[in-house]
Formats: structure tokens, C-alpha cells, sequence
């Protein structure tokens, strides 16, 4: 491999992209569940069953989309191809998921199907982008400083991209509907546009990374491929891999868990004409502090703590900021500002959790070619698409759920007629803010006991690879 380093051109440019994937993971991730049941009438637990399913049938698709990528060699490189072509394909899918036409929209049976149907096209397309641009790390680069600057730059773009989402979404959708966040009408609408502006940019920073970014790696024809038996059979059998994915989608999932159920807090709860506008304002903070934790707290508690002692750290803080969320969410009546708190805790600790997932699994890649004699950069990152979207699955599947088996109205009147009661609001909050501390402890033990790829340990890796 080329041992000149990466532009920063290249590094901004993959960011940029990152952000344009992260602006439709998000989209479908945080709002695909409001979108159907509370704005189109669907039942809440079937959105979440639709989402669960397509999660189990992930299971299968995304290791398998990461052997396909890693057998498919061209002029242009393994993974430049495919963050373009997945994108152009992913992109057209999710203006459908939130374009449904008024006959659809009209008959529950065609609307049920035609969820069932995109969503499912959705987030099997989303692979042939993400997993590549994940994938295309270690390809580009075969240097420990330039893969961690790179991922610092990609994780921070990315969770950039969901930030932008997540607090324009509930304000500038129902703007481009007509302006009335309190008209479900206006959100439908607004909804179709707003998914075709995240589509053009998303199309659009696939390509200019296409015709800029470069993997430095030389296709070889005449390498034996392997066959997807001895695949799956390399993944599965890397220890340290498989490591990561639980631990990280416990994470995933009880983050994502408070992540879909706090429109239904600040709208059904806190409500107000304003609703709209408080919760982007707390989303905002939580990616602003998430920001902070990727490029001012993680270099400097690297300089005192091994990378293993960080993920400690970071899970420590998040846990308590997920217990101040609950304690907050029940005085109803304090200040407002006093959800900052807690959002500094959770931003923070999630921004740094965002980098450690990127340069583990790149480190994993390593580990496996030494332990399996395999270099499967896009085996190993299809992990990483898979818990991304197991996590988002589950948790969008669990809200819907909930709200459904606590009876949570969700009508356009529902706050101001005072239509959900204390116990059922009381229920939505415990489930908002408990069960990332549950989840977030589990992966705290786990990985303290399973994870062995430290400092010492990646050198001894990386001594063996030179031989």
C-alpha cells in the first residue's frame, strides 16, 4: 500500500459524505415511526413490527452485502462503486418511504403494504452504500494515526448529519407543509419535501467522493477468491469483531430507545404550541455536546487513558446522563434550561463512543488477518451497518410498542383535551430515559471482560502483519 498520507481534502470530502448517509439514517431512524402512526393512522405496533422484521432479515442481508462488496473488484476501485451506485438507488427508495401517494394514503390495507415494502427496499439498499464507505478506511489508509483523524472526521460528520436532522426536521418540515406544526396534514407534506432535498445532497456528495477519493489499494485478478462459506466462516470467527457488535448495539439500542420516544415526551407530555421547536432545541444541544466530545474531549482524555479505559469513561458518563434525563423528565415544573444537564452527558459520551466503534472495527480487520489469515475490511464493517440498523430497528420497534401498549393517544387534541393520563405519561417517561441505563451497564460489563485489543496488544498485531 502507498505510504503517502491522506489529503485533507480527501478526509473533508469523506466527511462530507458520511453526512449525506447520516442525513437518511436519521431521517428514516428518528421519524419513520411518527411519520406512519401518528401522521398517516397506522397502527403503532405494526410500524414497529415492519421495522423489527426488516431487522431480522438484516441478519442475513448485511454480512452478505459485505461478501459481495469484498468479491467485487473494478477499474474503480471496491468501494468507490458502490457508495455511488447505493446511494442513487437508497436515495429514491426513501423519497417513496416519505412521498406515499393520497390513493395509498387512503385505503389502511395499500398504505400498510406499501410501508412494509419501502421500508423493507430501504434499508436493504442502505447497505450497498454504508457498508463500502465504512468499509473504504483501512483501504485508503494502512496508518494508525490517519485511520483514527480519518474516522475522528468521518464520526463527527456523520453525527453532524444526524444532529442537522434531528433539529430542523421538527421545525422545517411542517414549515414546507404550511406552517402549522399542529396540523398532521402539514406534516405529510412537508415530509416528502424535506426527504427530497436530504436525497440531492446525499446523491450528490456520493459523487463528488467518487471522482475525488481514491482507495490505494491495487486490484489484484489474479487473487483467489474466497468463497462466502470461508467468509461468514472469518467473520464469525473473529472474536474481537463480534465483541464490538454486542457490546455497541446494547448501546444503540437503549440510546435509540430515548431517541425515538422523545418527540412523544415533548409533544404528548411537555406539549405546548411550541413543542416542535423545544425538542430541536434539546436535540441541538445533545449534538452539539456530541460534537465536542469527538473533537475537543476524546483527544484529551486520550492523552490519560488507554482506548479501552475510554469506552469505560464514555459509558460511565452516559449512564449518568440518562439517570439526570429521568430525574429531569419527572419535575416537570423546573427550569427548562435544566435539561442541558443531562444532554451534556449523553452528547459527550455518545461523540466518543462514535469514534471508539470505527477505530475498534478497523482494528478488528487487523486482528482477523492475523488470526484468520484474511484481510476482510468489508466483512468486518458490514458489522457495523448491522448494528447500526439492528439497533435502530429494535429500538423504532420497541417504541411503537410502547406506545401502543400504554394506550398513549396521539391525536392532534391529545395535550391540549389533556387525553393521556398521568399514569400513561408517567410510563413513557420511565421507558424514555431506564432503559439506556440497563442497556448501557450491560455493555459496560460485557466489554470489560471480553475486549482485548489495547494499545499493547494492537502492537504486537501490527508487528506480526509487518513479518
Amino acid at each position: 500500500m502507498n505510504q503517502k498520507g491522506l489529503s485533507n481534502k480527501a478526509k473533508w470530502l469523506y466527511g462530507l459524505c458520511l453526512m449525506g448517509g447520516n442525513f437518511v439514517y436519521m431521517l428514516t431512524a428518528s421519524f419513520t415511526v411518527m411519520y406512519y402512526e401518528t401522521y398517516l393512522g397506522l397502527n403503532a405496533a405494526f410500524v414497529g413490527a415492519v421495522l423489527m422484521a426488516a431487522r431480522i432479515f438484516d441478519a442475513v442481508n448485511d454480512p452478505l452485502t459485505g461478501i459481495i462488496v469484498a468479491k467485487v473488484n473494478t477499474r474503480w476501485g471496491k468501494f468507490r462503486p458502490w457508495i455511488l451506485s447505493g446511494s442513487i438507488v437508497n436515495a429514491l427508495i426513501l423519497f417513496a418511504l416519505f412521498a406515499v401517494p393520497e390513493s395509498i394514503r387512503s385505503t389502511e390495507g395499500m398504505l400498510m403494504i406499501w410501508c412494509a415494502v419501502t421500508y423493507l427496499l430501504w434499508s436493504t439498499t442502505y447497505d450497498a452504500f454504508d457498508i463500502p464507505i465504512w468499509s473504504i478506511v483501512p483501504a485508503v489508509t494502512d496508518q494508525g494515526k490517519e485511520r483514527e483523524s480519518m474516522a475522528t472526521i468521518g464520526r463527527t460528520f456523520a453525527s453532524v448529519g444526524c444532529g442537522i436532522i434531528q433539529v430542523l426536521a421538527p421545525i422545517v418540515v411542517p414549515m414546507l407543509g404550511g406552517g402549522d406544526a399542529n396540523n398532521y396534514d402539514h406534516w405529510i407534506t412537508g415530509f416528502k419535501w424535506f426527504a427530497l432535498i436530504v436525497c440531492i445532497y446525499y446523491v450528490v456528495s456520493s459523487l463528488i467522493f467518487f471522482l475525488n477519493v481514491h482507495e490505494k489499494n491495487e486490484v489484484n485478478d489474479e487473487e483467489k477468491s474466497p468463497t462466502i462459506r470461508e467468509m461468514f466462516k472469518a467473520l464469525f470467527s473473529n472474536s474481537q469483531a463480534i465483541v464490538i457488535v454486542i457490546a455497541i448495539t446494547a448501546v444503540n439500542i437503549g440510546t435509540g430507545i430515548t431517541g425515538n420516544l422523545m418527540p412523544y415526551f415533548f409533544h404528548f407530555d411537555l406539549g405546548g404550541a411550541d413543542w416542535n421547536s423545544n425538542y430541536s432545541l434539546i436535540t441541538m444541544a445533545i449534538f452539539a455536546f456530541q460534537v465536542l466530545g469527538m473533537m475537543v474531549v476524546y483527544p484529551l482524555i486520550r492523552r490519560f487513558f488507554n482506548r479501552k479505559g475510554i469506552f469505560s469513561f464514555a459509558l460511565i458518563s452516559a449512564i449518568t446522563g440518562y439517570g439526570l434525563l429521568f430525574v429531569m423528565a419527572m419535575l416537570k415544573q423546573a427550569p427548562f434550561f435544566l435539561l442541558f444537564v443531562p444532554c451534556l452527558f449523553m452528547g459527550v459520551s455518545t461523540g466518543i463512543l462514535n469514534i471508539l466503534t470505527t477505530v475498534y472495527l478497523a482494528d478488528a480487520v487487523d486482528f482477523g488477518e492475523v488470526t484468520n489469515g484474511r484481510r476482510d475490511e468489508s466483512v468486518v464493517f458490514s458489522m457495523q451497518t448491522f448494528v447500526v440498523k439492528l439497533a435502530s430497528g429494535i429500538s423504532a420497534g420497541l417504541t411503537g410498542v410502547v406506545v401502543a401498549v400504554i394506550g398513549l393517544n396521539t391525536s392532534e387534541n391529545a395535550w391540549v383535551d389533556g387525553l393521556n393520563s398521568p399514569s400513561t405519561l408517567l410510563i413513557l417517561r420511565l421507558f424514555m430515559a431506564l432503559i439506556p441505563v440497563a442497556a448501557l451497564a450491560f455493555s459496560l460489563v460485557y466489554f470489560a471482560r471480553k475486549f482485548i485489543l489495547d494499545e499493547k496488544k494492537m502492537e504486537e498485531i501490527g508487528e506480526a502483519l509487518k513479518k
